[in-house]
């Protein structure tokens, strides 16, 4: 069984535009403050199911934040358009044969100040995932 998670990881692995910026520095969850920039992160904020008629969930519908994190505003941008683009509408089956669709909205980034004094820029896409089993 496939999670959002795993589903959205593994249209970002597959976006050359993407890992053109981040190689592989695509994680589920989190990202430690020391890790190198730039990267992404994609965390499942909410899941709820649709039961069909014989009472068992048919469809998940999550809430997935993909944030895109870079040392300057342009990179962030930059990266984070090429996971909107690559995301936006986005439909298929995984390999369990559980189909999915992806709704995108951009949402603002914002500055994160660093310990050193130095800082660095989120800019996070708010996802809902649709993923029938």
């Amino acid at each position: 069984m496939s999670t959002p998670e795993h589903v959205v990881v593994g249209l970002l692995d597959a976006a050359s535009a993407v890992t053109d910026i981040v190689s592989t520095r695509i994680s589920a969850g989190y990202r430690e403050q020391a890790d190198e920039l730039p990267c992404v992160t994609v965390e499942t904020e909410s899941m709820d199911g649709d039961d069909n008629l014989t009472g068992s969930t048919s469809i998940d519908i999550a809430s997935v934040e993909v944030v895109s994190y870079a040392t300057t505003y342009a990179s962030a941008s930059t990266l984070a358009t090429a996971c909107y683009e690559a995301l936006k509408g986005a439909t298929g089956s995984t390999a369990q044969s559980e189909i999915y669709s992806i709704a995108a909205t951009h949402s603002g980034a914002a500055i994160v100040p660093v310990a050193d004094g130095t800082y660095f820029v989120s800019y996070p896409i708010a996802l809902t995932v649709y993923l029938e089993r």
